[in-house]
């Protein structure tokens, strides 16, 4: 795990990625880590890890959008995401904890706190 400036929660990344981490200035864009820094546009750092085109949407499997350890990570096609209802996954912070969620049959369903 790594701590970086001005990112209250830490990270995990395969040690392949850590250059591509440490090359730029990350912030917090939408819940994900994000810089300004490439062709002037908001590149996540998820999608750079991935490699992921325009359009493709990269699901975190665990449902941490902090763990980016590859295996964490998979580019899922638009129609995937269309065919499951309701398969919205996030993070809820309350107070000082960090809590996994999805959202079933219009509900947040909790799957368990994050380890910070």
């Amino acid at each position: 795990m790594i701590t970086l400036p001005n990112i209250p929660y830490r990270i995990k990344i395969d040690a392949e990625d850590l250059p591509l981490l440490l090359r730029y200035k990350w912030h917090l864009s939408n819940k994900y880590l994000a810089t300004k820094q490439i062709n002037g546009g908001t590149v996540y750092l998820h999608r750079l890890i991935l490699g992921a085109k325009k359009g493709e949407k990269v699901e975190f499997i665990n449902g941490d959008v902090y763990d980016l350890r590859r295996e964490n990570l998979r580019i899922n096609n638009h129609i995937r995401w269309k065919k499951i209802p309701n398969a919205q996954k996030g993070l809820r912070k309350i107070g000082n904890n960090v809590y996994k969620y999805v959202w079933e049959n219009g509900k947040h369903v909790y799957k368990g706190k994050l380890p910070f």
